[in-house]
């Protein structure tokens, strides 16, 4: 099943400059996002989406666990959002 991450900039880039080249299957993962503009709290805000393979998401979110809580919290949330639906 494919789901939607969805992080902050700050978030994406701290676990990308942590996890940069050492770990190629995350940072591929992670490449692939896509920047977009979402209204969030009467304000436009840029966010990260990363559209993957559930499996895929648990990678990132277990290299996020090693480095960058941050992310991993945004990770969490969009596994939480997919299993509810």
């Amino acid at each position: 099943m494919k789901l939607l991450i969805e992080m902050t900039p700050e978030h994406y880039d701290e676990y990308l400059k942590m996890i940069c080249s050492d770990w190629p299957q995350v940072y591929s993962i992670l490449k692939s996002g896509i920047v977009i503009r979402k209204e969030i709290e009467d304000s436009e805000r840029r966010m990260i989406q990363i559209l993957c393979e559930e499996d895929k998401a648990y990678v990132l979110l277990r290299g996020a666990a090693a480095f960058s809580l941050a992310a991993a919290n945004d990770i969490r949330k969009s596994l939480d959002l997919a299993r509810e639906l």
